[in-house]
């Protein structure tokens, strides 16, 4: 199409989410909208944190768009930072596998599960399978579910 150069046909560049764990992890990581606010997952709990701020520049422009001078400082873009799971990969797959396999012998509309290291109390995998499941009346997202509850303070919890 760029060949072509078509008036009012225009190319962009545009940056498209990988998943590397697949369906398995997606809900994990969660998702964006298209000015990059987090909608889900860790990109929803933590889009302050992630998303950084952006920079500006006040300048003047001569009548065919070039830059003549900078008007005020500049204040430049800071990155977001950097945020580092506790997630196991293989026990996020093979309890992802495991958990979908239960919701469809069971016939249920939706699964979730928490595996922890009851050593450290870190979590290892939180899958959850379907879009949306009820809980308790409300609606939740694949990506909350699992730890969308808080057990009660008598359940015991058991390595």
């Amino acid at each position: 199409m760029a060949a072509l150069d078509l008036k009012g046909i225009y190319q962009r560049k545009e940056y498209r989410r990988q998943y590397p764990e697949g369906e398995a992890a997606a809900h994990v990581v969660g998702f964006t909208n298209v000015e990059d606010n987090g909608r889900g997952g860790v990109e929803l709990a933590f889009n302050k944190d992630l998303g950084g701020r952006s920079g500006s520049r006040r300048v003047i422009k001569d009548r065919l768009g070039r830059i003549v001078e900078d008007v005020v400082e500049q204040v430049p873009p800071v990155d977001g930072r950097d945020l580092t799971l506790s997630i196991d990969s293989k026990v996020q797959f093979f309890a992802y596998q495991k958990l979908r396999d239960a919701v469809i012998a069971n016939k249920a509309g939706a699964g979730s599960v928490v595996v922890l290291d009851t050593t450290t109390g870190e979590v290892l995998a939180p899958p959850t399978t379907r879009a949306t499941t009820r809980t308790s009346g409300r609606t939740c997202r694949a990506s909350s579910c699992a730890t969308a509850r808080s057990p009660t303070p008598s359940s015991p919890v058991r390595p």
